[in-house]
């Protein structure tokens, strides 16, 4: 009985441990994918801005070009501190 209720802890705790590291990988995975809108938008400017400076419809600017610089860095610290939250959870499903 008491080999039973062990086993059915552990199953369940792995259970949990599974279920955190899908809802993990899910916000990776809509983190990591990003549209020229969504950036132009972290970047403050409007949400067809990059697309217009892309096809040579507008002529981007020095501030332009920072603030996006600026966004994709928000993004990298984003996404690094995902990559850490996803190993720390593949690291618990395993051990």
């Amino acid at each position: 009985m008491i080999g039973y209720l062990l086993y059915a802890k552990d199953t369940g705790s792995k259970l949990v441990a599974m279920r955190q590291l899908n809802r993990i990988i899910a916000r990776v995975l809509e983190k990591a994918a990003v549209s020229e809108g969504q950036l132009s938008e972290e970047a403050g400017y409007h949400e067809k801005s990059f697309a217009r400076f892309k096809i040579g419809a507008r002529n981007a600017t020095p501030a332009a070009a920072r603030a996006l610089a600026d966004a994709l860095r928000r993004r990298a610290d984003l996404l690094l501190k995902l990559a850490d939250r996803l190993d720390r959870a593949a690291n618990q499903e395993e051990g």
